[in-house]
This record gives structure tokens, C-alpha cells and sequence, in this order.
């Protein structure tokens, strides 16, 4: 069926019981009556301004009373549809079949009256009247051609009436000359008639494609809308499996450091595997859930001033083991620049292109903000083996590597730059790199500068972001004879296994399965000199929670350790000056952090 046809079926079934192809005809038969309604004021503009001055000229023809109730009654016409058009508009749940029809039997009275007129001057004999007469009447024709025509009947309904008295005036005159005036008057009306189709039909063309434009855009809204509640359903997966997978990690991780120290030198290298492969599995939860959030959309920057220089220290801090064991000499100069970013997400950036540059150089790594038209770049150069120029934007695609086919899990999981170009669009900053092969790269980021808030104070080395021995290898053995700590866990199979750990270092440990008790035991006994405790705990508290209660009731402030999977409470650990590491959590790094902070 064609727009056309379909604008000439008016069906008259209800619309919310039609199939779907029906209730699209009638989508577009409504908006062609709606288009008529809003050109029907300048249709009737024109019919009362112009009956007077076409009576006043035909009033010979017609006599003065027949041109004077000639025009009574076409503005008498046009008065009542003008009222009916007012309600039209005012009207809500209209039925555009209905209001059809009332413009259909509106033009065919104006038509008739028209050509009542027609006719009649051209009866009387005159020899200029019916010239103007006509003129009049074809101007009339054919300007509702753009007016009317939007409805087909209803310029029909007009038209034929208008012009068909004249055919037949003209052709009962007799005479050729009035033959063929009749025959000239059938063939206008004719091509007035496919005119009027053909815009119609151009009319219904457009406003179908409008419709199904909106449509297009309505599904992919939906699509959008479907894809982002999917994205968040993964990411929300993804951020509990990784949690829920750290549990059990962090325990196997425990259990085996525990059989390291018991089991003989012989058997330890199979035990370093096992924490090897632990850490490895750790590792990869990390660079999924990192894509995943970077990719999401759910992630909102909180932006403000950035202190370089206490960024680049814990940076350095973080990298100087991995640095110390691959033989590379790192530096780093923040120049003392502040930035405005998001300091958590800006770090995790960082910390993917030192990780990658440490990978790829071969004796030094250095990291430098650099002001450049009025904005901080931040530079990490390496003296790695270079990229090839069609490579660099392959290389921010997850899991593309370069030189590793084996898939060496040691050489990176092909996430961290992935990861990096997610935060950067998270950031709206702009990332770039620079690089030739032999001699190295220069990945790269810019972002506004930022006025220094204060004089620049130390940070407290337990307010790191993730910890002052997040990322730390384990130390040497320290004495922590005597030290108290307070383990807060409510797993007892993995509270058993820290309490062994922490008594074999010579540490004094009283232990908790909930925030509860913990504030019990500080209550009734000596407070602990740190805290380490789990984030999830049983009840409506939680182990910041606990730690915030426990510093209150002592009045001192404890240092204090989270060890968590969930990323989520970094910002809120850091606010309280509450170190934070990820499960699972390697020994000698707990170990680190309590010689820190004892």
C-alpha cells in the first residue's frame, strides 16, 4: 500500500485495536489532517477577504442582491467553520476521521458557492465579468492546491465543484469557442486535481519518513538505554565475583605463606608457584574489572586540585620494588604542580603507563610533568625498544600486545593501555604517545593546571590511596615483638590462619569476628598500637566503621589497615586516614606496612 492509498482508506476501525501496519497509516493520515487544521486560518483569511471584492465585481451579472446573498452566505459559511476549527484545536482526543470529514464537507459548500458564481456570470453573457470571475475562481483553485491538499478529499471536495458549473455552462452555450473554453476549464481542473495528488503524496512521503526517523531514533535510544543497563548489570558482576573470588585467594595465599614458613627448604620454590599463580589470578581480576569500569559509562570523576608531588611519592614508593628487581633506574619530578583531576583515577593511569614502561625499559624510566600552553603534561618516557607509528592505536586495544604471541602472562595481560584510554575519556583528557623504535616511547597526558589550595603538608604515610606498602615487596624479617594488634575478620578458617602469621612475627593479637567485639575488647582491655581488618563485616557496620569506633572510644589514632577486594572504599578509606590493600594479600606486604606504622 502507498502513502497515497493509505490516505485515501480512511479506515474506520478503532486504532488501538488495528495491527501495526494499519496504526502506521493512521499515524500519517493524522498528521496530514493535523497539517490541514493548522492552514484552515489561512484558507479562511482568504475567503473573507476576497468574496467582497469578487461580489462587488459580479454584482452586474448576478444583480446586487443575488452578489450580496451570494457573499452573506459564503461568510456566513466561513464564520461557522471558523467556530468549528477553533474547537478543533481546542479539543483533545480528537478523531482525525471525524475532523476529516468535517473539512471535506466544509470545502465541497465553499465549492459549490464558488461555483454557483462561476456559472452564473458566465449564464449572464457579459463580456468582462466573467473574465474576472474566472480569474478570481482559478486563483482560488489553484492556491489551494498547497493548502488543501494535504487531505485529497478535501481539495476534491473543492475543486470539482468549483470548476465543474463552468465546464458546464460553457459546454451548453454551444459554439466552438465555448466548447472549447469548457474543454480548457475540464483539462485545468484535471491537472489541478494531479497536482494536488502529487503533493499530497509528497506530503505523506515526507511526513512517513519523519515518523520513521523518530522511530529509528526511539529504538536506538532503547538499544543505548538496554546496552548501558547491561554494562552496569556486568560491572556490578564483575565488582562481586571479584570480591566474592579475593576471599578465597587471599585465604590460599595466607594458608601457603603459612606452610612456607613450616615446610623445608627444598619446597619452597613450589610454594612460591603457588603464590605466584595466586597473584597472577589476582592480577587479572584487576585489569577486568579496571576495563570493565573504564568502559562502563558509570564512572564519574570527582575532579579537584591534585598534588603532583604527593602523587609522584606514592608512585614511587609503589614502583620502587619492581624497579629495584628488573634493573631499572625510575625517577621521577613533579615540578610542583598541581592539577585538576580525579586523583584516584588519575593515579590508576599513572600507574598502568610506569607498570608498562618498567616492562619495556631497558635501564631507565622516567616520569615528568611539563606546563605546555597553559596546561600540565605528564610524561612517562622509558628506553624500551619503541613502537611502530601504525601500531599506536592498535596498542590501546584490549588484549593487543606487542611482541609476547605466547601469551607470557609475566609481559602483561594487554589491558593496562585499554584501561588507560577508558579513564582518559572518564577524565575527558586528552593521552598521546610518542615513540621511535630503539629508542624508547613517551606516553603522555594532559589535563588543566590547578591553583595550590594551602602550604603543601606531608602526607601521613598511612593516608595512602592504597596503602604505603600496597604494591611493596616483603621486607626483611623486623621486631614486632611485643606490638598489638587487633585482627577484625569474620571468617574463622582465615582469621585462624592471619593469627598464626602475625603471632609467628612476635605480635600480641587479639581478634574479632565483628565490629561489636572489637569494641568490646578495646574497651575492656589495652588498645591495640594497629588495626587490621576486613571491609565486609557481619551487621549494618562495617570495618572503616569499626575503626572510626575504635579510635573515637581510645582518643588515639590507631593506625589502621583494610584489606578488601572492593575497590569502592578506597575514597572513603583515605578520607579516615585508613590504609588499604587488595585481597589477596601477600605476607611480606602486611608484614611491610606493620614495620611502617609500629
Amino acid at each position: 500500500m502507498t502513502h497515497m492509498e493509505a490516505l485515501e482508506s480512511f479506515c474506520p476501525t478503532d486504532d488501538a485495536v488495528m495491527p501495526g501496519p494499519y496504526r502506521e497509516v493512521a499515524a500519517v493520515q493524522a498528521e496530514c489532517v493535523a497539517h490541514l487544521r493548522r492552514q484552515m486560518p489561512l484558507v479562511l483569511g482568504a475567503n473573507v477577504a476576497v468574496v467582497p471584492f469578487v461580489a462587488a465585481v459580479v454584482s452586474e451579472s448576478l444583480t446586487v442582491n443575488g452578489a450580496i446573498a451570494w457573499c452573506l452566505a459564503l461568510e456566513t459559511l466561513t464564520l461557522v467553520r471558523w467556530i468549528w476549527l477553533r474547537r478543533q484545536m481546542e479539543g483533545s482526543g480528537r478523531d482525525h476521521r471525524i475532523e476529516a470529514r468535517g473539512y471535506i464537507f466544509g470545502s465541497l459548500a465553499s465549492g459549490l458557492l464558488w461555483g454557483l458564481m462561476g456559472g452564473a456570470t458566465i449564464a449572464a453573457g457579459r463580456e468582462l465579468e466573467p473574465l474576472y470571475a474566472l480569474m478570481f475562481l482559478c486563483g482560488m483553485v489553484s492556491g489551494a492546491i498547497g493548502s488543501l491538499s494535504a487531505l485529497p478529499r478535501a481539495y476534491a471536495a473543492f475543486a470539482i465543484p468549483a470548476v465543474l458549473p463552468v465546464v458546464i455552462v460553457y459546454f451548453l452555450c454551444g459554439g466552438l469557442a465555448n466548447t472549447a473554453y469548457a474543454f480548457a476549464a475540464f483539462v485545468y481542473l484535471c491537472v489541478n486535481l494531479g497536482y494536488a495528488k502529487s503533493f499530497s503524496r509528497t506530503l505523506a512521503d515526507s511526513i512517513a519518513l519523519r515518523f520513521q526517523n523518530a522511530g529509528l531514533i526511539r529504538s536506538l535510544e532503547e538499544a543505548r538505554g538496554r546496552a548501558e543497563a547491561e554494562s552496569a548489570q556486568k560491572t556490578r558482576f564483575l565488582q562481586s565475583a571479584s570480591h566474592d573470588l579475593r576471599q578465597p585467594l587471599h585465604a590460599v595465599t595466607l594458608t601457603l605463606a603459612d606452610l612456607a614458613d613450616q615446610l623445608p627448604a627444598s619446597l619452597q620454590p613450589k610454594v612460591n608457584q603457588g603464590l605466584a599463580s595466586v597473584q597472577s589470578l589476582a592480577d587479572l581480576l584487576d585489569r577486568l574489572l579496571e576495563a570493565s569500569l573504564a568502559g562502563s559509562g558509570l564512572v564519574e570523576p570527582a575532579l579537584g586540585p591534585v598534588d603532583m608531588e604527593a602523587l609522584f611519592a606514592h608512585l614511587e614508593f609503589e614502583s620502587a620494588a619492581e624497579a629495584s628487581l628488573r634493573g631499572i633506574r625510575i625517577g621521577f619530578r613533579a615540578n610542583g604542580a598541581w592539577v585538576t583531576s580525579d586523583a584516584l583515577i588519575l593515579t590508576q593511569i599513572l600507574r598502568n603507563h610506569v607498570s608498562n614502561a618498567l616492562r619495556h625499559a631497558r635501564s631507565r624510566v622516567l616520569v615528568a610533568v611539563r606546563r605546555r600552553n597553559g596546561q600540565i603534561r605528564i610524561e612517562v618516557w622509558d628506553d624500551g625498544p619503541g613502537i611502530e607509528e601504525d601500531q599506536h592505536k592498535a596498542i590501546y586495544e584490549a588484549f593487543y600486545q606487542i611482541g609476547n604471541p605466547e601469551r607470557d602472562p609475566a609481559r602483561g595481560r594487554g589491558l593496562g593501555l585499554a584501561i588507560v584510554a577508558g579513564m582518559a575519556r572518564v577524565l575527558r583528557a586528552e593521552r598521546g604517545l610518542c615513540s621511535r623504535p630503539g629508542h624508547g616511547s613517551v606516553f603522555h597526558l594532559t589535563v588543566p593546571p590547578a591553583t595550590a589550595p594551602g602550604p603543601r603538608a606531608e602526607t601521613p604515610r598511612s593516608a595512602a590511596p592504597y596503602g604505603p606498602a600496597a604494591d611493596a615487596p616483603a621486607t626483611a624479617a623486623a621486631m614486632l615483638a611485643g606490638r598489638r594488634v587487633l585482627l577484625i575478620e569474620d571468617e574463622a578458617g582465615l582469621r585462624a590462619v592471619t593469627v598464626g602469621l602475625l603471632m609467628r612475627w612476635g605480635c600480641e593479637v587479639t581478634e574479632a569476628a565483628d565490629a561489636g567485639a572489637a569494641l568490646e575488647l578495646v574497651r575492656s582491655g589495652p588498645a591495640p598500637e594497629a588495626i587490621v581488618s576486613d571491609l565486609r563485616l557481619p551487621g549494618n557496620e562495617d570495618g572503616i566503621d569499626a575503626i572510626r569506633a575504635i579510635r573515637a572510644a581510645t582518643g588515639i589514632a590507631i593506625p589502621a589497615l583494610i584489606v578488601t577486594g572492593a575497590a569502592d572504599a578506597v575514597p572513603q578509606a583515605a578520607s579516615e586516614a585508613i590504609s588499604l590493600m587488595k585481597k589477596p594479600l601477600l605476607p611480606g606486604r602486611l608484614k611491610a606496612w606493620l614495620e611502617a606504622v609500629l
